[in-house]
């Protein structure tokens, strides 16, 4: 294939590295001296002679005819002053099996949320020259935002317009709004629910603010050539042969917890603890007053589960998803561990939406129940982990 002079990484950063590279076609390796259009016109003389001669014995006669003819061609060369566009991947969050996708109609306006890890067509994006995000199922639209300001979610809008942000990330995988260090692109409450939304938030150093451009690091491509050579005086022949595989291994297990925090309800001074302060799978879960214990304090992993800072491998889950059944603390690889969708301060049962998280009867006494129950407004069903 060869070297190139090559833009590493399809970058259009100031400053960005240029250097030597494996030939691989890519918009990056291609350069030209000028992009301005110019005209070049070029002309052509050319001149043909004729020559006759006649002989005889006495005299000798000779006739030169010479004759010029003058062509003129004119060549014109343009250079379009374009904006490539890079490689399409998914934009993917700190490695997870989870990125960024535009859903429903493709179009101006329509938001771009978390979902699934996928390569599909609204879930690939490229940066183009100008480091705008382009989205494959319509070249013409571009990652936005109404503002430039902590709190604004992304959407799609036309490329052209004011609103498409041009983006600077750095190593550590944080994307700027316009160079601007102090904004990064943020999943917004480090939740993992489909549809959350992403949007500006002041850089933190959070996962949630870890974003990579590029293919899964789960998959990986091995190629295997076989030269065959046979021998037939006086001729030699080779046969090569290539094979390339693509194998995909398991999604990262890798799950990040947030911040721990008391799991308040209502505003109050009422916080959600294990009973008998326990650390033990199969511990309650009740109702106390506001305590910053290592049993009171939560936090949400990157699958929305409720971890308890007394025992990490330790969340909020139950022995039956229905009405009635009591929380309490199990491993949080078990399948009765829930993930929990967060609407308001309305904690509900993924998968069951009117199935929240309860304060069991409105009661404000230490060692109240709390556990499941029919969703239906009351104060005793807000929760927030904060305080």
């Amino acid at each position: 294939m060869g070297l190139c002079l090559d833009d590493y990484n399809l970058l259009t950063n100031e400053g960005n590295t240029i250097g030597l590279w494996n030939c691989n076609g890519g918009w990056n390796q291609i350069w030209a001296h000028q992009l301005a259009t110019t005209t070049t016109t070029s002309t052509t003389t050319s001149t043909s002679t004729t020559s006759s001669t006649t002989s005889t014995l006495t005299s000798t006669t000779s006739t030169s005819t010479s004759s010029t003819s003058t062509s003129s061609t004119s060549s014109t060369t343009t250079t379009i002053n374009a904006c490539p566009v890079g490689a399409f991947s998914p934009l993917q969050l700190y490695g997870l099996p989870f990125g960024a996708s535009a859903s429903g109609t493709i179009k101006a306006g329509t938001s771009v949320a978390l979902s699934p890890y996928s390569q599909g067509a609204n879930s690939m994006f490229a940066f183009d020259c100008q480091n705008r995000l382009v989205i494959l199922s319509d070249t013409s639209l571009c990652i936005g935002a109404k503002s430039t300001t902590a709190g604004s979610t992304i959407a799609l809008v036309k490329c052209s317009d004011a609103g498409a942000i041009s983006w600077t990330h750095d190593d550590t995988g944080h994307f700027h709004p316009y160079g601007n260090s102090q904004l990064c692109l943020d999943d917004f409450g480090k939740l993992t629910n489909i549809g959350n939304r992403i949007g500006l938030w002041g850089c933190n150093g959070g996962w949630n603010q870890i974003w990579s451009l590029s293919p899964p690091a789960w998959t990986t491509t091995s190629t295997s050539t076989t030269t065959t050579s046979t021998s037939t005086r006086p001729t030699t022949s080779t046969t090569t042969s290539s094979t390339t595989t693509t194998t995909a291994s398991s999604a990262p297990t890798s799950c990040p917890i947030g911040d721990y925090k008391p799991l308040q309800v209502n505003n109050r001074t009422l916080i959600a603890t294990t009973k008998l302060n326990s650390t033990g799978i199969g511990a309650k879960i009740v109702l106390w007053e506001y305590n910053l214990n290592p049993t009171s304090l939560f936090a949400f992993d990157c699958l929305n589960r409720l971890h308890i800072q007394a025992n990490p491998v330790a969340c909020i889950g139950a022995q039956q998803f229905k009405m009635g059944t009591p929380l309490s603390l199990v491993s949080c690889n078990s399948s009765t561990a829930i993930q929990w969708v967060v609407t308001g301060d309305t904690f509900r049962v993924s998968g069951i939406p009117m199935l929240v998280m309860d304060n069991y009867q409105l009661k404000t006494d230490n060692g109240n129940t709390i556990g499941l129950w029919g969703f239906n407004g009351g104060w005793n069903q807000r929760w927030a982990v904060s305080f």
